[in-house]
């Protein structure tokens, strides 16, 4: 008799293997899977998983390389790696790489912003800046500032020794000198020489200039000169016009008083006797004479122009009594 398609063997007490393809039958005489196995899973009877680091169909797939793992390991089956992916992939077989920018477990992590190039990509494995490490930094992944005393691309660079300050420090990008440069250097990363002192020809001044200048001095002395003349002499000039002035003004007026008397006498000499004229010519000595007399004592005694004026006219009127 024969035995259901799910069983084999004696009095059909046997079951097919689970793991035969299709609709899962086998021969009833010995069991032997009729279709192909189930992925996984192989032998005439189906009931042999695949081998480590195989799987699927038949067990001709192999796990990928990027389970984690020495062994790969991966699900018979599936091929999903059991213990996960290695670093840079992500995926149930791990065969997916991580996005630009992105690296390690599970691409959880970000590469360096210190990464060179135009898109600053690193290895999606372990984060290493493919195009190298901008300046001022180092290492692998570029996340390694340079020292105080070094700058560049990978800090191949010391700072120079013309940078002031007891460390000599500089900019970790471009090497300039934080705080200056010492003596003697000079430039932004003060890497140039000590700055050389230019000499200077000597050159003859031109003749005209010795004129000029002897022309000035000249002047100079000629104006201090005449400061010192004239506060010398400026005074008693002054004092001289002054008493000139007086003498030239006060017999004006006692000659223009005296002339008037003369005048009224020779107009009464006219009436009177023809002796009378010999008292006009008298009118003209005493004039004279008052003249010298107010001229040496008057100017030097009154207080003012108008008492000289009237000492004047006293003298004219005992002149005129006694006339």
């Amino acid at each position: 008799m024969e035995c259901g398609k799910l069983w084999f063997g004696a009095n059909c007490s046997k079951p097919c293997s689970k793991f035969c393809g299709e609709d899962g039958t086998c021969s009833n005489i010995g069991g032997i899977c009729i279709a192909n196995c189930l992925d996984g899973y192989n032998g005439d009877m189906c009931d042999t998983p695949c081998e480590q680091g195989l799987y699927g169909q038949a067990c001709t797939e192999h796990c990928s390389p990027n389970c984690r793992g020495s062994e790969s390991i991966c699900d018979h089956v599936d091929g999903h790696c059991t213990n996960g992916c290695e670093d840079g992939y992500i995926g149930a077989q791990c065969d997916t790489p991580c996005d630009a920018l992105w690296y390690g477990e599970n691409c959880t992590k970000r590469c360096s912003a210190y990464c060179a190039g135009d898109d600053k990509s690193c290895s999606n494995v372990d984060g290493q800046c493919v195009g190298g490490c901008v300046a001022g930094y180092q290492g692998p992944q570029c996340d390694t500032a340079c020292s105080d005393t070094t700058y560049g691309i990978n800090c191949e660079h010391s700072c120079s020794k013309g940078c002031s300050g007891t460390q000599r420090t500089c900019y970790i990008n471009n090497g300039t000198c934080i705080s200056g440069c010492r003596a003697g250097y000079r430039g932004a990363r003060c890497d140039g020489g000590p700055a050389s002192v230019p000499v200077l020809e000597r050159v003859d001044p031109p003749q005209f200039v010795f004129f000029i200048i002897i022309l000035g001095v000249c002047f100079v002395l000629t104006c201090i000169l005449s400061l010192l003349l004239a506060a010398a002499y400026g005074p008693k000039k002054k004092r001289r016009k002054s008493d000139s002035d007086g003498e030239r003004e006060t017999p004006y007026r006692i000659s223009s008083e005296i002339l008037e008397a003369e005048e009224e006498v020779s107009d009464n000499s006219d009436e009177e006797s023809n002796g009378k004229r010999s008292r006009g010519r008298q009118a003209r000595r005493w004039r004279d004479d008052i003249v010298r007399t107010m001229g040496n004592t008057w100017t030097r005694e009154a207080k003012d122009k108008e008492e000289w004026r009237r000492g004047a006219e006293g003298l004219i009127l005992q002149w005129m009594d006694g006339a």
